[in-house]
């Protein structure tokens, strides 16, 4: 389950605890209404299934998000609004990482290599099921 904490213009960020307890802290888009490239996705559960990104590498996809495409779980810091002048790393996806903390002013997802590596480990080519709230 994804729990998500209030979105603020420097993201939305939440903690991922998997069935075993495992939990990674998550960066999301700022709340805009589910407007593609600019918010994180709509509340619910989702089917994601193993891919590999020729630009991302290995990364989970989420199945059937109404109105996106090619929503992933990958690596990455940022997650803000661009239009307000923050940074991002994401245009719709989700990353995960091991804690939250600033970095160039900006609050941010950390070790998020370790706990990309430690996510695909745990499932092991398994699909997920990701119900946001």
């Amino acid at each position: 389950m994804l729990t998500r904490n209030p979105s603020t213009d420097q993201g939305t960020f939440g903690t991922l605890v998997l069935d075993d307890g495992t939990r990674y802290v998550t960066g999301e888009l700022p709340d805009r209404d589910n407007i593609c490239g600019l918010s994180c996705i709509l509340s619910g559960e989702y089917r994601a299934i193993p891919y590999t990104s020729g630009h991302l590498g290995k990364v989970y996809w989420l199945q059937d998000v109404p109105g996106r495409t090619e929503v992933l779980i990958h690596v990455g810091n940022f997650c803000g609004d661009v239009k307000k002048g923050y940074k991002s790393d994401v245009l719709g996806c989700i990353i995960v990482g091991t804690y939250l903390n600033v970095m160039d002013g900006q609050q941010a997802v950390h070790n998020s290599l370790v706990a990309m590596t430690d996510l695909l480990d745990r499932l092991a080519g398994d699909d997920l099921t990701l119900r946001i709230q």
